[in-house]
Parts: C-alpha cells; structure tokens; sequence
C-alpha cells in the first residue's frame, strides 16, 4: 500500500511555512510488504523542487524500519519505504521537509529553537501542524 501526501505553501503564517496534507500525520498499519509514503508538490509549489536534503528525521526511528529518502528525478515529489511488519516497528518519528521554490527554502513547521531530540519530540508532539510518521 502507498501513501500520498501533497505539499504546498501556506502563506497565510509569517514566514511562509510548507502545509502538508492531513497536518503532515502520516497512519501506517503493520503489512507484510514494505509500504511506501509520498510527497508530492502542489500548487505554485509545483514550479519548486525538494531542496536537498529534502526530507530530515528530527528524531532518527531504528535502522531497518524506513528506506533512503528517493526523490524523483523532476524534483517535484520524494518517497520512502517504511517497513512496517510488527509491533518491533510501532512508534512516532516527526520529520521535516524542506522545499525550494523561487529561490527560497521553505520547511514544514517545527520547532527549531528546541535544545534537544528529547524536545524537539515533544514540540513536534504538541503541536498539530508538525508532521509525524505514525507506525500502529
């Protein structure tokens, strides 16, 4: 099973911050295959590519549960695979995305002010436009 999000710009914040579909909350239930989570731009995004890097865990899951971050060759979308086969693969992992788009780097909101993984887990926690890969 695929996942597809779509990212474009909220400029209704200051600064204009990357808005991902369902509040970034990615949901992966437990499957024998390994299920594949995608962003794709949107919008007046679509004239933008991911930056690079595109995609950074804030809090890095176990080895083995997520892929390499595999941005297309247009720039206009990136996935991972998310190897999610039972309860050893169960948690929370926020990320960020970070997008180019006229000559500006834009991310999804975070708090990059927290001093630590530890707090910037929480941050993310707490607030509800943080994007989040969810593994139930």
């Amino acid at each position: 099973m695929s996942k597809t999000l779509l990212v474009s710009l909220d400029t209704s914040v200051s600064p204009p911050a990357l808005l991902i579909d369902q509040h970034g909350q990615v949901h992966v239930d437990k499957d024998h295959a390994t299920q594949t989570i995608t962003w794709r731009l949107a919008g007046a995004l679509g004239q933008g590519q991911f930056a690079s890097p595109g995609f950074r865990w804030l809090v890095v899951p176990p080895d083995g549960i997520f892929g390499a971050p595999r941005p297309a060759d247009n720039g206009k979308s990136l996935s991972i695979g998310d190897d999610h086969r039972d309860a050893s693969s169960d948690g929370e992992w926020p990320y960020e995305l970070r997008v180019e788009y006229q000559g500006v780097t834009y991310a999804c909101p975070s708090d990059g002010s927290a001093p630590d993984a530890g707090a910037r887990v929480q941050a993310a926690a707490t607030l509800v436009r943080d994007p989040i890969i969810i593994n139930h």
